[in-house]
């Protein structure tokens, strides 16, 4: 289980990432250069939110496969799940400070591509985000914010959908203390088993819009969620969608 670290502002990508005095220079550093394959099970990266992180470049997150026993939980564990922390440039710590990260400024285009087993937290992402999951793993975003536009990132000019998330019939996506807002279109488009938490919908054409795709119905979950300002706040499309 190895700790890397990501600075905008100072890092470097030739850095080894292993410490926040010799840290990377972009998200992107994790799956290029130096760090070439990308993190493994238990690795975590934490984020210095010095300044926006405008990484405009599909990255394809190599994936894991392998079986992970229900005990192992998500976190603190060397069979963990991978995880991308935002953290305070001054503390080192978190304190709920976001990590701003632009994607792409093309609806269809991918900036992450598959996902298996990764967590994201306090992290802002900028522009369209596509990803999807397959096998038995999923992707799990905590306290993040998915906007169209921060004045930090220059290059993102109001996509029109936000998320999109696939999924195959035995995965999952989780969404909890999440905002999404100023989105022309969807701000969330959902294949599959997808679970929201006390998130916050706001300015969005349409809040959320779970989907079915390949003839599975779609079975999420939304509770607790909060809904202002939107055209159209939230579409069920079929009776296994389920609110609260």
């Amino acid at each position: 289980m190895t700790d890397y670290w990501v600075d905008p502002l100072d890092g470097d990508a030739a850095n080894s990432g292993t410490t926040y005095t010799a840290a990377l220079s972009s998200f992107v550093d994790i799956f290029n250069g130096n760090l070439s394959g990308g993190i493994t099970r238990g690795d975590r990266v934490f984020l210095m939110a010095t300044t926006g992180d405008n990484a405009d470049a599909s990255i394809t997150v190599p994936v894991d496969d392998g079986a992970y026993a229900a005990s192992q939980g998500i976190e603190g564990t060397t069979m963990g799940w991978r995880q991308f922390r935002g953290v305070n440039p001054s503390t080192l710590q978190e304190d709920g400070t976001k990590y701003i990260l632009g994607t792409r400024n093309n609806q269809y285009a991918s900036m992450i591509g598959k996902m298996e087993r990764l967590c994201f937290y306090n992290i802002e992402f900028v522009g369209h985000l596509h990803v999807y999951t397959s096998g038995n793993g999923g992707v799990i975003f905590r306290y993040c914010i998915f906007s169209d536009g921060h004045p930090l990132i220059q290059d993102y000019t109001g996509p029109i959908r936000s998320v999109y998330m696939g999924n195959a019939g035995h995965s999952f996506s989780e969404y909890t203390n999440c905002e999404f807002r100023g989105f022309e279109d969807e701000a969330i488009y959902l294949d599959n088993n997808s679970l929201l938490y006390n998130c916050r919908f706001i300015d969005n054409g349409v809040g959320h819009y779970p989907t079915p795709n390949m003839n599975r119905a779609s079975k999420s979950h939304t509770t607790n969620c909060f809904f202002e300002n939107n055209d159209i706040d939230i579409i069920w499309n079929n009776i296994k969608n389920t609110t609260n």
